[in-house]
């Protein structure tokens, strides 16, 4: 008897969490993203001047490539990218723009990582590298597909 009781546990949990799914994920046509946990993405273009993209990698590579391994291993940022533009169109003359492209778990994990002294550190030394400001964005996922592999 015991077995069944638990099994009859074990099946009404699995019907909540499914049904919890569902409606998490909605039933329309567009199919609508809603997270089941929140997470931001973070877009910013980073414009770097062109003779010193070398520099910039490598100081990137460094300085700021082992503290995402320590954020996503942690599961503070659950995707991470540093993307050199082939083309750009706010890109200007002298300027290699980068794409930098970062979902953390949480509002929370991006001030955290924008809060330590080692990226703070780090992006005082990336300033040298930047003849204009980056451009910023941040926000909350509305659609997403993605390929089956």
């Amino acid at each position: 008897m015991r077995s069944q009781r638990s099994s009859e546990k074990t099946s009404s949990l699995v019907d909540g969490l499914t049904a919890k799914r569902t409606l998490a994920l909605g039933r329309d046509h567009r199919r609508r993203y809603t997270p089941i946990v929140a997470r931001e993405y973070t877009t910013i273009v980073l414009h770097i001047a062109a003779d010193r993209t070398e520099e910039f990698e490598a100081l990137f590579e460094r300085e700021e490539l082992a503290r995402w391994d320590d954020y996503t291993e942690r599961r503070r940022f659950v995707e991470a990218r540093l993307i050199r533009c082939r083309y750009s169109a706010l890109q200007d003359e002298g300027v290699q723009d980068y794409v930098l492209q970062v979902v953390t778990a949480d509002e929370k994990a991006h001030h955290e990582h924008d809060e330590d002294p080692g990226f703070k550190a780090y992006n005082e030394r990336a300033d040298a590298f930047q003849p204009e400001e980056p451009t910023v964005t941040f926000g909350d996922l509305v659609f997403e597909r993605r390929a089956k592999l």
